[in-house]
């Protein structure tokens, strides 16, 4: 499978600066995006998915909306978008299509595929909102292989927010952040599970500033790019504090 992907990437269709829908397309398309989502197919590093992503980002309110009767943009297309800035660490930008995103839900928080104040609303959407809840958590971890982002495109203007969500591999990283800072980070793996891969934590280095490390985090903890990269390998039912 990895070798077929491979020979996949390489035949992507493109323009001289970016991915195409289909060679010649000269329309604008969602599909273009599918680097980083559904699946992060595509390395972040890749210049043509960016300049894809960004493209259609620039150009989403002509090509973002599921009907021509309408002029904004479409709730499941804004949280796709949003997974793919969380996947570029876009913390403003993501956090942006989120609020456009939930603008439109309905009187139960339902989403809609389009729901303006001028357009009569669309069928009730349960794929945009499984869209939305996917991008919201991959703000708050972001799973890429064997490494795991932690708060990577949390907005900063969020102090206060905790979760637990599952890592790639049977993990789970349960996090709480209070007035800005990480108080609290423990990965566990799940008992029932069988052979863990070794795991790459990633944590904005600003979110511990003045954290109260565990021994064991200090011991491995690594330092570049703004981000503090611990290396984890647990056994089934194991478990390591990060910050305590």
């Amino acid at each position: 499978y990895s070798s077929t992907a491979a020979e996949l990437r390489k035949t992507l269709p493109r323009n001289d600066t970016m991915y195409i829908p289909y060679a010649g397309c000269e329309e604008n398309s969602i599909a273009v995006t599918t680097g980083m989502y559904p699946y992060p197919v595509l390395s972040i590093a890749d210049p043509l998915e960016r300049a894809a992503v960004k493209h259609f980002y620039d150009e989403r309110y002509t090509s973002g909306n599921m009907y021509k009767l309408g002029s904004g943009l479409c709730p499941w297309y804004a949280a796709w978008i949003a997974s793919a800035m969380a996947n570029y660490g876009e913390r403003d930008k993501s956090l942006a299509l989120l609020q456009e995103a939930a603008s439109q839900i309905g009187y139960f928080s339902e989403h809609f595929e389009i729901n303006e104040e001028t357009v009569v609303r669309r069928p009730w959407f349960n794929t945009a909102a499984g869209n939305y809840v996917h991008a919201l958590d991959q703000t708050l971890l972001l799973n890429r292989d064997d490494d795991v982002f932690l708060c990577y495109s949390s907005p900063m203007e969020w102090k206060d927010y905790s979760f637990t969500l599952p890592c790639y591999g049977n993990m789970t990283a349960s996090v709480e952040v209070k007035d800005g800072k990480m108080k609290k980070c423990v990965i566990s793996a799940a008992g029932w599970s069988g052979e863990c891969a070794p795991k790459h934590i990633y944590i904005p280095e600003d979110l511990l500033k003045n954290a109260r490390l565990s021994k064991d985090a200090k011991a491995m903890m690594m330092v570049g790019n703004g981000l503090c990269r611990f290396d984890i390998l647990l056994n089934p039912g194991q478990s390591v504090t990060i910050v305590k």
